[in-house]
């Protein structure tokens, strides 16, 4: 028993001994393995070290401009990350440490690398074993081993991680070798490949050229060797390019006449077959008694330089052809006001006879009429470097107003100072003439769809007057004074028609009037009239600020903004949905506006308009503001809307942007800049003329409790039973319970719940002959999206005088 831990210890040391020659072993077959590339032997030190080690992975890593990147790995998670911030990981530190010692760390996620290195924590590591690996006097890299559980190695596992470590420093060395011996070829081929020059040297005797010796960079210039050229003596003639052979004769004359000449520029035609540019500089040489004894020659390549020229000159007569031949104007000025160039349609443009004339103008004298657009001009070019598409206002020669769109870029010297602005000037005077026209066009729709909106509320209050005053009269004796005064209350009610009826088609120019105004005030003036607006199957919610949002606006333009935005909500929601509209105080920063390249920092009223239709895509958020540009059938709008919206945002010097994706509704946001702040007299109807009454049953739905009361009265006045229905579920139920009773249905067109066409498809479906009358205080347009196409069915328009109600009613009755 005693000699058992000496035979213990013995066979650990064999053991060891054992594991350490077949790692030597496997060390040494890895070295025989190695091929060419130094990354690939690389990566399998590193995979032989997380074998040799029995390590979770293993890693090579190395320090890069700051990041630590995984050159070598074996067996690293799949979502390993091979490339981090160098601070913080354990290699890191081990790199900066100098050391090519083995650095050990138990118990890793109770130190503070557990916070500092993301791989520590992530991937639940215990311990970790380095090595820094070196190239030259320098430490680039480390090689480590990590475990996932607690690890203590021997001696001899730090030995091995060592060694493996000092031959990842040898590939990295042989790698850096290969890589400045590849750098030293390229310097060396580029050199070669640039050379352009030669030398050549004509020994002369008697003034006739008797030899001539050409260099060996010969062959770079030309394609021709020393010996092509000693094999034909007259080859330097012949390879002349046969435009240029008179010179290049006159050139050799010259020397062997023993003149100087001036350098040579020709064309020569090259081995290849190419033609090249040339330069021949010669210099003379004499004997010590004065005679020419030879001349030397340098022959450079100017290709290049040519054909740049050549390039040059193109491009310059290209750029004066479009610059002279460009229907835009085409400027060149500087920051102080001069002009330096103009092109012909500056000239016809500006009205001025010649060039020279409008080159002695003065910019912010002579063509700018407000000082404001100079100014916020050289402001933007000077933050940006460019402007597109900036508005201003300029003045010709003889005083006439021009509207004009400035494209331009900044010129800069060495020292990055301006000193000209490069520009394109577009007249658009004629564009904005339009432009106003335009926008009389949409408020004469808008006008007509806001119309159509009250129009519904307040026919349904006429027809109540209307029909009551009837009733009255019809009750009062021919001789009774108080006709005279219900007569005047019909008289007013059928003004009051005429002058809805009149909204539907009149529309007025407005003359744009800016001033201070509160725009939480602009929305809650118009609040009411978008609700008639949109229609009844449209929420509309309002959230304001709640604070003071003065601008500087037309109250009637952005009132226009609302109505074109809700109308275009409201086609968007066919269904019925929900339009949010909102305010806000909102401050714009520098980030904001350069990620959105427009706007100046600063305090901003934001106006939104959200709806719950059926969204955007990106093809038709590209256009969306573009004139003419609609998505709608024909007939169902002008596509001028969301253009004239732009137009006003832009004129009121704010930014508009649309959010939208298909089946998410649409976002539209405007930013606007915060400030510190006759009908002739009608002669009434001396009475009711009797009509004919019935004893039918007739299901009135009518969701306004007076129209329908008034209905009931007039038609229970001439003999007919009448059902009510207060909206279309309501007259659909009704019907179902008194189908063998009602011969007529007298739907108003638009209900909640359901409308008046939907009902009574629900109740054909059930009756098909049964006989319908459909009524509406709203417009053509909306009743034809309502269903009920325009002269199709029987229709009586709000608000209807009781005689006509009547007469309608036998007419449809007695129809067959």
């Amino acid at each position: 028993m005693s000699d058992e831990p000496e035979n213990a210890e013995l066979k650990i040391i064999s053991n060891s001994r054992d594991r350490g020659m077949e790692c030597l072993d496997k060390i040494n077959k890895c070295f025989q393995s190695f091929g060419t590339d130094p990354n690939e032997n690389i990566s399998r030190l590193t995979a032989l070290a997380g074998e040799l080690m029995g390590a979770t992975c293993a890693l090579y890593n190395r320090l890069e401009q700051g990041l630590l990147c995984s050159l070598g790995q074996w067996n690293s998670p799949q979502d390993y990350n091979p490339v981090d911030k160098a601070e913080g990981h354990i290699c890191y530190d081990v790199i900066r440490s100098g050391s090519n010692r083995v650095t050990l760390m138990n118990n890793l996620q109770e130190t503070g690398y557990a916070r500092t290195d993301p791989n520590v924590a992530k991937y639940k590591l215990q311990t970790y074993m380095g090595c820094a690996v070196r190239l030259g006097d320098s430490y680039l890299g480390s090689l480590c081993v990590v475990y996932q559980n607690d690890f203590t190695p021997g001696e001899q596992d730090k030995k091995l991680l060592e060694l493996i470590a000092a031959a990842v420093g040898v590939e990295e060395k042989r790698k850096s070798v290969e890589k400045a011996l590849m750098e030293s070829e390229k310097r060396y081929r580029r050199l070669v490949e640039s050379l352009a020059d030669y030398i050549y040297t004509v020994q002369v005797e008697d003034g006739r050229a008797v030899a001539t010796y050409h260099g060996p960079g010969c062959v770079n210039v030309t394609g021709y060797t020393s010996a092509d050229y000693e094999a034909d003596r007259y080859l330097w003639y012949r390879m002349a390019y046969e435009g240029d052979r008179g010179a290049v004769i006159e050139q050799a004359e010259r020397m062997l006449s023993g003149e100087s000449s001036s350098p040579l520029e020709h064309r020569i035609i090259h081995k290849d077959g190419s033609i090249q540019w040339v330069k021949n500089t010669t210099v003379p040489r004499y004997d010590d008694r004065g005679r020419l004894v030879a001349y030397d020659g340098l022959i450079t390549n100017i290709t290049r330089r040519k054909r740049a020229e050549e390039a040059l000159q193109e491009s310059e007569r290209k750029y004066r052809e479009l610059f002279e031949e460009s229907k835009d104007v085409i400027s060149i000025s500087t920051p102080d006001g001069r002009i330096l160039d103009f092109n012909r349609a500056g000239l016809e443009l500006f009205g001025y006879s010649s060039k020279e004339e409008l080159l002695n103008a003065d910019i912010a004298r002579d063509l700018y009429v407000h000082a404001e657009d100079l100014e916020g001009f050289k402001r933007i070019l000077g933050q940006y470097g460019f402007v597109k598409d900036y508005e201003a206002t300029m003045r010709k020669k003889d005083g006439d107003m021009l509207n004009v769109l400035i494209t331009a870029t900044a010129v800069y010297d060495a020292k990055g100072d301006i000193v000209a602005y490069r520009g394109i000037i577009r007249d658009i005077t004629s564009q904005k003439r339009l432009e106003q026209q335009l926008l009389h066009a949409q408020k004469m729709e808008a006008i007509g769809q806001l119309a159509g909106g009250v129009a519904h509320d307040f026919n349904n209050i006429l027809t109540a007057i209307i029909g009551y005053a009837n009733i009255l009269l019809m009750k009062l004796g021919r001789d009774d004074p108080l006709k005279n005064y219900v007569a005047h209350i019909l008289e007013s009610s059928e003004k009051a028609s005429s002058l809805t009826k009149s909204l539907l088609t009149f529309g007025r120019k407005q003359i744009i009037n800016m001033a201070p105004v509160d725009l939480d005030e602009i929305v809650r003036r118009v609040e009411r009239l978008l609700s008639r607006l949109i229609g009844e199957d449209v929420e509309l919610r309002v959230s304001l600020a709640g604070k003071a949002l003065t601008i500087m606006a037309d109250s009637g333009q952005v009132e226009q903004v609302l109505m074109n935005l809700a109308t275009n909500a409201r086609d968007a929601m066919p269904e019925g949905g929900r339009l949010t509209i909102s305010t806000e105080l909102i401050e714009l920063d520098i980030e904001f506006t350069r990620r959105h390249r427009y706007g100046e920092p600063g305090l901003y009223a934001a106006l939104s308009v959200t709806d719950t239709g059926g969204g955007i895509d990106a093809k038709t958020k590209e256009r969306i503001f573009e004139p003419f540009f609609t998505t709608k059938e024909v007939g169902k709008g002008t596509g001028l809307g969301l253009s004239i919206v732009y137009g006003i945002v832009k004129q009121h010097n704010g930014y508009i942007n649309v959010y939208s994706e298909l089946g998410k509704g649409a976002a539209f946001k405007i930013y606007l800049p915060l400030v510190g702040s006759d009908i002739g007299k009608t002669e009434p109807e001396a009475g009711i003329i009797a009509v004919k009454g019935g004893d039918e049953t007739i299901l009135v739905a009518e969701d306004n409790e007076k129209v329908r009361g008034l209905t009931k009265t007039v038609l229970g006045e001439f003999g007919y039973t009448v059902i009510e229905a207060v909206d279309g579920n309501d007259a659909v139920r009704k019907f179902m319970e008194n189908r063998d009773k009602v011969q007529l249905l007298l739907l108003d067109v638009v209900m909640p719940e359901k409308n008046g066409r939907e009902a009574y498809e629900e109740i054909k479906a059930v009756w098909p002959d049964i006989k319908v009358i459909f009524t509406s205080g709203y417009t053509a347009d909306i009743i034809t999206r309502k269903g009920v196409p325009e002269g199709a069915l029987d229709f009586i328009s709000k608000p209807a005088p009781p005689r006509e109600l009547l007469i309608k009613v036998r007419e449809v009755l007695d129809k067959q």
